[in-house]
């Protein structure tokens, strides 16, 4: 099945009809609308020609296990580069996370901050920000400025945890049950079962 975008959704009781942006549709008794999220791009020279070849928007837990015995950034003061960087500390022989704040307190929950600052392999740098990424076919360093000047760092993957915003959409469904959910996409499946079986 090729992936194809959805451009109206009507109801035809009992079901509802997808029709897709090639003309075609699908019949269905639920529709699930999952438009993930947009995140906010690392604004660095590099970074676009890397993605997916060592440089990643989120945390690619696929990709964690063949870090073993390297050099990893993440990119990020909040939950989510803390959270990130403690996964990868597990594979990872050094793990540099790169915070544009003056401490990790100001964005961070306590207890990560703690988990963070207590692991041997993992080493937080503030007011410090990506200026560079660097590497033919695929990362292998990051140039970086801050309080120590400008220097690089090895790198072979690099995360970039700086936020991100739903792809939302605009429904407007004609007086229909709608379940949402945002982050756990299980739950929303599960509502679509609960809403199937009456």
């Amino acid at each position: 099945m090729a992936p194809r975008s959805v451009v109206r959704v009507r109801r035809a009781d009992p079901n509802r009809i997808a029709e897709l942006d090639d003309g075609s549709s699908v019949s269905c008794g639920a529709v699930v609308v999952a438009t993930g999220v947009q995140y906010r791009a690392l604004d660095a020279p590099g970074a676009a020609d890397l993605v997916g070849r060592g440089m990643y928007y989120g945390s690619a837990t696929s990709v964690a296990e063949s870090l073993h015995g390297e050099d990893v950034v993440v990119v990020g003061g909040a939950n989510s580069a803390g959270q990130a960087a403690v996964y990868l500390a597990r594979f990872a022989r050094r793990v540099t996370i790169l915070v544009r704040a003056g401490s990790l307190v100001e964005r961070m929950s306590s207890y990560l901050v703690e988990q963070v600052t207590s692991l041997a392999n993992v080493e937080v740098r503030t007011r410090t920000r990506v200026i560079d990424a660097i590497g033919r076919e695929h990362l292998e360093r990051v140039r970086v400025t801050g309080l120590e000047g400008d220097r690089e760092l090895p790198a072979t993957a690099m995360f970039i945890v700086i936020g991100a915003r739903p792809r939302s959409v605009r429904c407007a469904p004609a007086r229909s049950n709608v379940a949402s959910a945002v982050g756990e996409g299980s739950v929303a499946i599960q509502f679509a079962h609960v809403y199937q079986s009456g």
